[in-house]
């Protein structure tokens, strides 16, 4: 019988075998009755593995930061926090902490029928073959894509076919369509308000036309982007023939705001914030006939790193992009951990099967070219798990540049980074601008920047999810940082107390 074996290291079966693993539970099910018990071990092996970081120097790794010969950890995602990504072991099983009676993941029918790993296993399997993946083959990021080009021209071709005759009232083409939405949810749950409140999905991202503030572009978790020419009155989708859906960053293009850059998959953290197939270019975007280019992610030699499998962006969620204030061929972009399925599975990084990235901060030369490419930047110690969480320009400067990083090896270089000549950044020849570390914290720390210039003052506040002071009392031992400098990011001597914990554990 033939075995295959998945990016998670367990084994699945060939069709007959699970043809028969399907007749063996059912027997299962109708002998239980009559207290015959059988081990469902036999049945599969268990993917429950523990929680594991990812680590700093995986087998087969190089030294060299550049070389990303860093292995994946698919163990990763466990949790809906990137802070509960500890670095000690911690076991996913729930038979040590609830009863069956209200364990939520093994329905009362299954209970003594099927054990729980088994049963969350098939429940995944089942919801897989019904979105179209298949566990057996290498995850194709173009399939949406060649579905929705098929579907519209099969609707092309009806409606040529049924315009003018007797089955066009049969087939609704020339009845009226009424839209349905997007609209908000009626009866939403909000902490602390009525259950009637209208909710809508989650926004991941907003840029603001720097000229016209009628002129907005909104990201969402699973919706796709959206623009508003009005204020905010109306909106009209823009990417819902992109191969996903799921947003992380959008980015006017301060030299000309008719471009907009968007980057694809959510790098929020929770279980249900999708990875991405890379990074598009919206030509156009403010006017009546925007242009989608994209998705675009390839990987090449430059800014003192690699080509490594030639993806940069795949199966990772992109953070941020900013672009070079006196040159938008020039864009940095920082990604991090997406999940994928029910589980949130996490397929970063540098994986083959299926194909995936490394999580960094890239550069690209080219932005503007019909194939942008992308490099990940040489940082020190960096080996390709430590993600971005955010970066800014100084308003004005093409070098001064801050990044939040979050680190998932586990070896203490989460914090914020500065540099202070970004412009020398190149692909070709491949060269890496200077990095300061300037405040590091264990373990993964979430951060996020608000920039200012007044004169020559540049003010930043740098919110983190740090704990200010586990051992005192209140608000500081709780999560959530507020941390400002006024000398463009250089020292941070400041923290802003009365913010302490304003996250909790929301912000990891």
């Amino acid at each position: 019988m033939k075995i295959s074996r998945t990016r998670h290291g367990r084994a699945h079966s060939s069709v007959g075998e699970k043809l028969f693993r399907a007749i063996l539970l059912l027997l299962l099910a109708l002998v239980a009755g009559a207290g015959l018990l059988i081990s469902s071990g036999s049945l599969a092996k268990s993917d429950r593995q523990p929680r594991q970081r990812l680590s700093s120097t995986p087998v087969g790794a190089s030294n060299d930061p550049a070389s990303d010969s860093s292995k994946k950890d698919p163990s990763l995602w466990g949790s809906p926090k990137i802070a509960r990504v500890t670095t000690t072991l911690v076991p996913n099983s729930r038979d040590d902490v609830d009863g069956d009676d209200s364990d939520p993941d093994l329905p009362p029918f299954a209970r003594g029928r099927i054990d729980e790993d088994t049963y969350l296993r098939l429940r995944e399997e089942h919801i897989a073959r019904l979105r179209g993946l298949e566990l057996d083959k290498p995850f194709d990021s173009g399939a949406r894509g060649r579905a929705i080009r098929q579907m519209e021209g099969q609707e092309s071709r009806l409606f040529e076919i049924g315009r003018g005759s007797s089955i066009a009232p049969i087939v609704g083409i020339t009845a009226a369509w009424a839209a349905l939405g997007p609209a908000p949810i009626p009866n939403g749950q909000v902490t602390g308000g009525s259950t009637s409140t209208p909710v809508s999905g989650r926004v991941t991202a907003i840029a603001v036309h720097p000229t016209n503030p009628n002129i907005a572009y909104l990201g969402t978790a699973q919706g796709g982007l959206w623009r508003t020419t009005d204020g905010g009155g109306t909106w009209t989708p823009l990417m819902d023939t992109a191969a996903t859906l799921a947003i992380g960053a959008v980015t006017v293009d301060p030299v000309n705001p008719t471009k907009v850059f968007v980057g694809t998959g959510e790098g929020n953290g929770s279980v249900d914030s999708f990875f991405g197939v890379g990074l598009y270019r919206i030509d156009n975007a403010d006017a009546g006939s925007p242009v989608v280019n994209g998705p675009f992610e390839t990987r090449v030699i430059g800014a003192g790193t690699g080509a490594s499998n030639g993806h940069a962006f795949l199966g990772t969620a992109i953070n941020k992009i900013v672009v070079d204030p006196a040159n938008d061929n020039r864009i940095f972009v920082g990604n991090s951990l997406g999940g994928g399925g029910v589980s949130g599975d996490v397929i970063c990084c540098g994986g083959t099967n299926p194909v995936s990235g490394f999580v960094g901060l890239y550069f690209s030369a080219n932005a503007l070219a019909s194939t942008p490419t992308f490099s990940r930047v040489s940082v020190t110690a960096f080996n390709g798990v430590q993600a971005i969480t955010d970066i800014v320009f100084e308003p004005g400067s093409s070098n001064n540049l801050l990044f939040g990083a979050t680190d998932f090896s586990g070896g203490g270089l989460s914090g914020i980074y500065r540099m202070t000549d970004a412009s020398t950044a190149s692909q070709s020849p491949s060269t890496a601008p200077a990095t300061t570390a300037l405040v590091l914290s264990t373990p993964q720390r979430n951060i996020k920047f608000a920039i200012n210039k007044v004169g020559a003052t540049v003010t930043v506040l740098a919110a983190t999810g740090e704990v200010d002071n586990a051992a005192g009392t209140g608000c500081a031992t709780r999560n959530g940082v507020l941390r400002r400098s006024t000398d463009g990011g250089a020292t941070w001597p400041t923290k802003l107390t009365a913010a302490d914990g304003f996250c909790a554990g929301q912000c990891n």
